[in-house]
């Protein structure tokens, strides 16, 4: 029984970074009353899974300049629950680019090359801080849900995402998002810290065939995981329970506890 629950926590992992992970299940959340998934698209963000999306990156001195921004190399397309294969990320502005274990949007550098030269000690840069790159998620499959939710997993606080806005069917729409803090373990940036937030359009009685959500980061902003999904009815997303949180990566850790300690 330990061996099966040890693998079965390996296997869990396994699919959670080859495939993407479902941050929270809203259909199986009693306090969600009547949502229903239509469509789900998942990102797990890296280099290994998304390997031309390229848009960036670091280049150390005195050869390079520090973190410099490129066109985006193509779209990270989904991994899809359910629907078809039809929801992508793209960049819009700014240095982001994938890395080893997500995607990493670098603070904005603004030495001035042109006018002082290289700098080979880089000790006289200045660092732009604040939003430092944009993105925007799409679907060309809707089919005029009443609800759209957006999920971010990031190595930070909610105040990494920001500037959450939505168009439907090309045309920017007036319909603000709710906020919602899923999980937040530890505090600030650092090793092992995380924050899921979600956003909720409710789109009832809109018609629309396709829809996009952009966003903001601010610099330093690691983005784990993405999870873009629709519902048939509108049912407001509530605080979490503790109950419907998938936590993957904490459920495998409490697998393995159980393993070692055997209880």
């Amino acid at each position: 029984m330990k061996i099966k629950i040890a693998i079965t926590a390996f296997a869990v992992a396994c699919v959670a970074s080859t495939y993407g992970s479902l941050l929270f299940d809203y259909s199986t959340d009693a306090t969600v009353s009547g949502y229903t998934t239509a469509e789900q698209h998942t990102w797990s963000l890296n280099s290994a899974n998304h390997p031309s999306f390229g848009g960036g990156g670091y280049s150390p001195p005195p050869f390079g300049s520090g973190f410099y921004a490129e066109p985006m190399g193509s779209p990270a397309f989904a991994v899809n629950g359910f629907g078809a294969p039809t929801a992508s990320l793209v960049k819009t502005t700014g240095a982001g680019y994938m890395a080893g274990s997500s995607l990493y949007v670098p603070y904005v550098d603004t030495w001035d090359t042109a006018t002082y030269g290289q700098d080979f000690g880089y000790q006289y840069h200045s660092i732009a801080y604040g939003v430092a790159g944009t993105f925007a998620l799409s679907d060309s499959s809707a089919n005029s849900e009443d609800s759209i939710v957006v999920l971010f997993k990031n190595g930070g606080d909610s105040s990494m995402i920001s500037s959450v806005s939505l168009q439907l069917d090309g045309v920017d729409s007036n319909i603000t998002a709710t906020h919602v803090e899923m999980q937040h373990l530890a505090a600030g940036e650092g090793q092992g810290a995380y924050t899921v937030d979600a956003y909720q359009f409710d789109v009832s009685g809109e018609t629309y065939s396709s829809y996009a959500v952009a966003f903001s980061t601010l610099g330093h902003a690691a983005l784990y995981d993405i999870q873009l999904e629709t519902s048939d009815a509108f049912a407001a997303i509530p605080e979490p329970t503790t109950t419907a949180f998938l936590g993957l990566i904490s459920g495998v850790g409490l697998l393995v506890r159980r393993f070692r300690f055997g209880s």
